[in-house]
């Protein structure tokens, strides 16, 4: 009776245990203002239903927007590079409606935080696509808005983003705030 206690026991532990999520560190000292608390619409780390998302940091990287229409190459360099992704294959219901979401940035390796508004957006040669059957798909820059980040630890980076993005049917609005892990 005891060996079927502590195998079940060990099972249980392995299974519970391969189905946790990574504990995300805090980032108390953070004091961001692009977002207000309680902000509807704004993509975090926990990913909405029927979603899959990712918050990447690549260090010794650098991006490359000369290539493919389809997205960045992130290249060796001397930057620490930003992506995050967030995909849906939508309802079996509807056709077409799958939608990919990227955005890319950079920053000096040796920074330990950083603010961008304005003119400053560019400094983090950021592009944001979506990927969908869309007319345009093609790479944006900002229009606007306020990025903010700062790094927790050697692996992980805390980023708030209020940004826009001009498309030919209007301005399309994208708001995000996540711990990114390398």
């Amino acid at each position: 009776m005891k060996k079927i206690t502590v195998a079940s026991l060990a099972l249980f532990l392995l299974v519970a245990t391969g189905c946790t999520k990574e504990k995300l560190p805090t980032c108390p000292d953070c004091k961001f203002t692009c977002l207000t608390p309680g902000e509807a619409g704004v993509l975090t780390n926990d990913c909405l239903d029927n979603y899959s998302c990712s918050f990447e940091l690549h260090k010794n990287a650098m991006l490359d927007y000369s290539g493919s229409n389809t997205g960045p190459y992130i290249e060796s360099g001397n930057k620490l590079v930003f992506a995050l992704s967030s995909a849906t294959q939508g309802s079996p219901m509807v056709a077409d409606d799958e939608i990919t979401t990227v955005l890319y940035f950079e920053i000096d390796a040796a920074q330990q935080s950083f603010l961008a508004e304005g003119d400053l957006m560019d400094l983090l040669n950021l592009r944001f696509q979506q990927l969908c059957y869309c007319v345009d798909i093609s790479r944006k820059k900002p229009t606007g808005g306020c990025m903010q980040g700062q790094r927790i630890d050697g692996s992980h980076w805390m980023v708030q983003g209020n940004l826009t993005f001009s498309y030919d049917f209007g301005t399309v609005p994208f708001k995000f705030e996540a711990v990114f892990s390398d």
